[in-house]
């Protein structure tokens, strides 16, 4: 199997090797749209420079049981573009892919997003943020704009490989400086995946705008990976109409 939806499964569940985690402990939901995920195939140029497709992401390596279950678990998910969260209310571990979700069309006065945002899963506002709000972001010169990524190369024996993404001059702030960061990506085995993440670890790693605040209990239902809405009349974070359903 090289499904990273399958490996994971396998690997949590199985008594030998892995985890032992019950699958009942698993959200069995996240985990089949993990795997369609992956399956989706996107087109690129080969080394013949034939254009041709391949699956988004696939596992190819090797694992190390003498590893702690969560390094491993980690690995799988660096390698797949992915993050797991625990859903406390149902008990179940979650894995969340790192992708833009589906967009929702909808409008209303001072809106703050574009026409294409997904409709937020909760919705925080003066009626349910109980304290202040803090906002903060990463120093300019924290910030990445090269990644170098390390992975075996299936092309040339499976050895070491490396491939570098540059953060061009536009996308940068004034007066940024060279900062990369760096991934070793142990079961990948093609540079058109890890060009990928690479790509997905850069741009999300420039996504800084931290907002801190207090909640009533309705914030107990918000989950890690949920999409969230913040509104606040001082800062001028209106709140648009959504479409119901």
């Amino acid at each position: 199997i090289d499904n990273p939806a399958a490996v994971l499964a396998d690997y949590m569940t199985s008594d030998r090797y892995g985890c032992n985690i019950p699958l009942a402990n698993i959200n069995s939901g996240a985990l089949a749209a993990f795997g369609s995920f992956c399956n989706e195939s996107g087109p690129y140029i080969d080394i013949n420079g034939v254009s041709t497709t391949t699956k988004r992401y696939t596992i190819n390596g090797l694992i190390d049981t003498n590893r702690r279950c969560k390094e491993n678990i980690d690995t799988i998910l660096l390698n797949s573009g992915a993050w797991m969260s625990y859903d406390v209310a149902l008990g179940q571990w979650r894995v969340i892919p790192k992708r833009a979700l589906p967009g929702t069309t909808w409008s209303g006065p001072n809106q703050t997003g574009t026409p294409t945002d997904p409709a937020p899963q909760i919705i925080f506002n003066d009626d349910n943020i109980t304290g202040s709000i803090q906002i903060s972001s990463t120093r300019l010169d924290n910030l990445f704009n090269i990644a170098s990524a390390e992975f075996y190369d299936k092309y040339n024996k499976d050895q070491r490989g490396f491939t570098k993404i540059e953060l061009p001059d536009a996308l940068r702030n004034t007066n940024e400086p060279d900062n990369a960061l760096s991934l070793t990506l142990d079961l990948t085995n093609n540079n058109v995946q890890a060009e990928r993440l690479a790509n997905i670890e850069l741009k999300q790693s420039r996504d800084d705008l931290v907002i801190t605040f207090l909640t009533s209990h309705y914030g107990i239902q918000a989950q890690a990976g949920d999409v969230i809405a913040v509104y606040n009349t001082l800062y001028g974070w209106c709140e648009p109409t959504f479409p119901q359903g």
